[in-house]
């Protein structure tokens, strides 16, 4: 091979990884990345795979690719890995590159738990920006994660003491109705402590404390099916039903 000819394979090699690089930090799909670079999605997809190296052509399956499996960041310190992807991940011979790395300076991953990157970049490897978790505690802490802990207690406590409805609360929050009502019923986040709240149309008003105790009262003198109560208080029967069977509205317990 001439020398002209090994300089510009070097500079297409040089031209992948930096591809590769900043896809991997951009948090972007391939589609949106072509887009923003200017490119074929099936051009970044076959870069982004080790298949091709910047305007060279594909690599020999059975050569393994030169150069280093990593690049660590300058700024952000991570191992940003340089071999194909797998959904976003980097793909090792041995399974997932994060995983590998970890299990090669940490040990086992813990039965039951998956690792979560701290720094939210999937092609990182780097071990000390890994944490086993749950699937909950991960999908919680990712990077469209609108809601913290903190913030999930806040709006249930909100919500729960009266004045607003669901609609209104997730159009605020810039959630959907649906996934907001999973959270204030405690499907979602069950993990966060919070009043939970029986959430049935999405338009129902949330009831304070004192509103509870008086459905229970009326329902135990026989004043109202829970039809009527649901009319008369703006909630659904079975919103109604859960505050009798203390699902919801729950006295709190005594010191």
């Amino acid at each position: 091979m001439s020398t002209k000819s090994t300089g510009k394979h070097e500079a297409c090699k040089m031209r992948g990884q930096r591809i590769r690089a900043e896809f991997a930090a951009s948090g972007l799909t391939q589609t949106a990345f072509a887009r923003l670079h200017g490119m074929r999605p099936d051009r970044v997809s076959r870069i982004v795979r080790g298949l091709s190296l910047g305007q060279g052509g594909p690599i020999q399956r059975k050569q393994r690719p030169e150069g280093p499996e990593y690049l660590i960041h300058p700024e952000t310190g991570c191992w940003i890995w340089q071999r194909g992807l797998s959904g976003g991940y980097g793909a090792h011979a041995q399974g997932l590159a994060h995983r590998v790395y970890y299990e090669r300076a940490k040990g086992p991953i813990p039965e039951g738990l998956q690792l979560d990157h701290l720094c939210r970049v999937h092609a990182c490897v780097n071990p000390d920006h890994l944490e086993p978790a749950t699937n909950a505690v991960n999908t919680q802490r990712g990077l469209c994660a609108k809601l913290t802990p903190e913030r999930v207690v806040q709006t249930r406590e909100r919500f729960a003491a009266g004045g607003v409805t669901v609609t209104a609360l997730a159009a605020e929050m810039g959630m959907d109705t649906g996934q907001l009502s999973r959270v204030l019923r405690g499907t979602k986040w069950a993990n966060v402590d919070g009043p939970r709240t029986a959430v049935g149309h999405t338009k129902q008003q949330a009831l304070t404390m004192d509103q509870a105790r008086e459905i229970r009262r009326r329902h135990a003198a026989g004043d109202g099916t829970l039809r009527s109560l649901g009319r008369e208080f703006g909630v659904s029967s079975r919103c109604i039903c859960h505050i009798l069977q203390r699902k919801t509205y729950a006295e709190p317990e005594a010191p």
